[in-house]
Order: C-alpha cells, then sequence, then structure tokens
C-alpha cells in the first residue's frame, strides 16, 4: 500500500498538497490521492489541465474529505480553503499536509490556532 493512503485515517478532514511543478500523473502523491478521490484528480485534471490549483471533495469512511493541490505560491487560495474547512476541523480530527516545495512556514501563517494544531506533515 502507498505510504500517503496509510496516513489517511477517519480522523483525516482534508489534504493539501502543494508541489513544486505541475502536477505529475506519475508521481506516488498523484496516484495515492487519485485512488482516494476514486479518479475524480485525474477527471479534473484532463477537464481543466492548465489550473495551478484545486479543490476537490470526495467521500472517505463516510464523511467528506477535502483536499487542496497547488503548484504555486498562491496566498489568497489558501486562505479561501482553510476557510472551506476551518468550521469542519475540530480537535477530533486532522489535516494532512504535504509539503513537496517546503512552504509549510508560509502556509502555516494562514491557519488559525485552532488548526494549527490540527496539522499531520507528510513528506
Amino acid at each position: 500500500m502507498n505510504r500517503l493512503i496509510s496516513k489517511v485515517s477517519p480522523l483525516t478532514q482534508a489534504i493539501v498538497w502543494l508541489t513544486e511543478r505541475p502536477i505529475d500523473p506519475n508521481s506516488e502523491n498523484y496516484k495515492a490521492i487519485d485512488y482516494l478521490l476514486n479518479g475524480l484528480l485525474t477527471s479534473s485534471i484532463n477537464a481543466n489541465p492548465d489550473l495551478t490549483s484545486r479543490v476537490l471533495i470526495s467521500e472517505q469512511f463516510g464523511k467528506q474529505l477535502h483536499i487542496f493541490i497547488a503548484h504555486e505560491k498562491l496566498s489568497s487560495e489558501y486562505k479561501h480553503f482553510l476557510r472551506l474547512i476551518e468550521d469542519k476541523v475540530t480537535s477530533e480530527n486532522n489535516i494532512l499536509f504535504i509539503d513537496d516545495i517546503a512552504i509549510f512556514d508560509e502556509f502555516n501563517k494562514h491557519l488559525s490556532p485552532s488548526l494549527r494544531n490540527n496539522i499531520v506533515k507528510y513528506q
């Protein structure tokens, strides 16, 4: 099983994947996220290949799983995604953060104090 998939649990409310280059369908992270989304990532890329970021929502463990993927520093889009999930993340669940470009500190600036405690980093 893919290591990323093994990190997703019933406690995972969201996944944030920040990548240095456009999304590579051959990467392990891509394959894992596309699997979790039942192919929705591939469909989204085929429909809109030029997007620099995307928000996708699927269901895992009987609840919504929100996924944000970006390959550019897009502070305003981070903020919008975090507003989307903020009321859904509690002390009981977490956000899986995949940082391929080492900008967690910038992303962290946009997190409310309550969300900062719920980040699980994956590299």
